[in-house]
């Protein structure tokens, strides 16, 4: 078992609930990452169902509802009408969202960083070359 890595998960954990009510349960956590991973792997928001967001086993779509108008009232994200689908709705992340996920990222670095050596992909393969 690697402790340094639990100890990481541990402590980003511990800056989450610390630094953001969205991380402060289960449904905003899971959420958050359900938008976060959709647009880092560059899925459009339009076409994502609630199901496809957050796990069903995790909450209601009427759960996932009213998170979604919590984080569009703290302003992470907006909703709009979709204009290819009316029957649908645009998830659509906001800069806030954007520096949330920015600052999440960086903290996820700073406490990795103290427990492990990181070599980055683009530095890994110009050092191979040399």
């Amino acid at each position: 078992m690697n402790s340094d890595l639990l100890c990481v998960l541990a402590e980003i954990h511990e800056w989450e609930i610390e630094h953001h009510v969205v991380f402060q349960t289960v449904l905003g956590r899971a959420l958050y990452f359900g938008i976060l991973h959709a647009h880092l792997n560059g899925h459009r928001l339009d076409h994502t169902s609630l199901k496809q967001l957050v796990n069903p086993d995790v909450a209601t779509d009427r759960g996932v509802r009213l998170r979604m108008r919590e984080f569009e009232k703290i302003g992470l994200i907006y909703v709009e009408l979709n204009t290819i689908d009316k029957r649908t709705k645009r998830i659509v992340p906001t800069e806030k969202l954007i520096e949330l996920m920015n600052a999440h990222a960086s903290q996820f670095m700073r406490l990795f960083q103290k427990r492990f050596i990181v070599i980055k992909k683009d530095e890994c393969g110009s050092r191979l070359r040399s």
